[in-house]
């Protein structure tokens, strides 16, 4: 009994669109995430929207494809 690793086009020929999707949603997410927590202590006082409009921003990727998903299935 040989157990094999699917190569690279059989998990893309498996792989669904929409997970795909939600995926690169999540990540651009985390990222903005990442990336405004990591500017905020370095941004000055007057300018501390930018950092605050990347946590939203990167907030709405993570639950956006959540509540997408639900309405579909629903």
């Amino acid at each position: 009994m040989t157990d094999r690793t699917p190569d690279g086009s059989a998990v893309i020929a498996d792989a669904d669109p929409e997970r795909t999707a939600v995926a690169a949603l999540r990540l651009l997410g985390v990222v903005m995430l990442v990336v405004a927590l990591g500017l905020w202590p370095y941004t000055a006082a007057g300018l501390r929207w930018t950092p605050a409009s990347l946590v939203v921003g990167g907030v709405v990727p993570l639950t956006l494809p959540d509540i997408a998903v639900e309405q579909v299935a629903s």
